[in-house]
């Protein structure tokens, strides 16, 4: 391959746009003449093509200078490519720039995506934002282990050990990314072992609890209704808030009368449409126009679980309430009346079964009763 530093003119715009030209060879087209075949690779530089005053003429020398250093370094890549070179040469760059580019370049979810900003922040804040990737050695990522053991939030509490596993795997794929660039030689993160995650008691409300709710009033009509529809539901906070009655539809299939809640669910990206009996459909309320939202005013708050909490309270339920436990209550009186794990992963929306199965514990005691009441056999 051979790499050419162009600038494609846009006169309307007045500005030239500086692009490398990436020479692959030559194939036979259809009348057996050799064409070359080239790619456009654009740097997101430009220039002033008639360029007016000191601010324009510095920005064009600032322009390609920038372009001549991506110029060289794409020819030291391809260099070093082409003859299976490693690129340790590149150890002198800036690391938090690599981990830009390579956030960039991956297709992940908005919710990963905030997961490895804040891996970021977190590193910055360990060990400020002037480190190269060749400083990135056994030491730094064992002691930044240790940093996020002791880090503490805005509350005062410490990262819970999930947090402190899903922090330390967005710098592990960073890094695993710059050996197969073969920046570096070994991933300094391969011989650490992570703390197990502990999972925390998942807390939720039996029957006689939710109806508690139910009758006692709220500050907040709006956090009561949510709460409510994702105990009879399983949805998240994220879904509840857009939907719209445009969602619920009805269908009458061979005599069967089911109304159904159609969605996209907003941490997926996924289609869901999952069946709603009668409960769910009385806290939903009466019907208003499919543009409105059901749960109208609904903002997500830190301020919404002292709402949750002051309402749990008055009801005379002890057990402290967040938006999860509303999740919890729907998982555990399914898989409690129906031990249908695989339906539940469904309802709620998880990718994998593994995700649903942490689920299973907080049925224990049912599936106790339901073992010690089948009928005895042997006297």
């Amino acid at each position: 391959m051979k790499v050419t530093l162009r600038t494609m003119n846009n006169k309307q715009k007045g500005k030239g746009y500086y692009y490398f030209d990436l020479f692959n060879g030559y194939e036979l087209n259809d009348e057996g003449k050799r064409k070359a075949i080239r790619n456009k690779e654009f740097l997101g530089i430009f220039k002033y093509l008639n360029p007016k005053g000191i601010k324009e003429r510095e920005h064009n020398k600032q322009s390609k200078n920038q372009a001549e250093a991506k110029y060289l370094q794409k020819q030291n890549d391809l260099f070093y490519s082409s003859n299976n070179l490693p690129k340790t040469y590149r150890a002198s760059e800036s690391f938090f720039k690599f981990w830009d580019k390579f956030i960039e370049n991956k297709s992940i979810t908005k919710k990963s995506l905030d997961s490895y900003s804040s891996c970021k922040k977190l590193l910055i804040k360990y060990k400020g934002d002037k480190i190269i990737i060749g400083q990135i050695d056994y030491s730094y990522c064992n002691n930044f282990l240790n940093f996020l053991k002791k880090h503490q939030k805005s509350n005062g509490e410490n990262l819970s050990s999930s947090s402190i596993n899903s922090y330390f795997k967005k710098l592990n794929e960073v890094l695993k990314e710059l050996v197969k660039e073969q920046i570096i030689n070994k991933n300094p993160c391969s011989e650490i072992k992570l703390p197990k995650i502990i999972h925390k008691e998942r807390e939720f409300l039996n029957d006689s609890e939710l109806k508690l709710l139910i009758k006692t009033k709220c500050r907040n009509e709006s956090v009561k209704k949510f709460y409510l529809i994702s105990c009879f539901t399983g949805l998240r906070h994220s879904d509840v808030v857009r939907l719209k009655w445009k969602n619920l539809i009805f269908e009458d299939t061979e005599g069967i009368r089911q109304y159904y809640l159609s969605f996209i669910i907003k941490k997926t990206g996924k289609p869901n449409k999952i069946p709603i009996n009668n409960d769910a459909l009385y806290i939903l309320g009466e019907r208003k126009g499919d543009d409105d939202l059901i749960v109208s005013g609904l903002k997500y708050s830190a301020n919404n679980n002292n709402i949750l909490r002051e309402w749990s309270l008055l009801s005379g339920i002890k057990k402290i309430i967040t938006p999860h436990t509303a999740r919890h209550t729907f998982a555990t009186r399914y898989l409690t009346q129906t031990n249908d794990i695989y339906g539940l992963q469904n309802l709620i929306g998880h990718k994998e079964l593994k995700t649903t199965q942490v689920y299973m514990h907080l049925v224990d005691d049912k599936l106790k009763k339901n073992v010690n009441s089948l009928n005895s056999l042997i006297e």
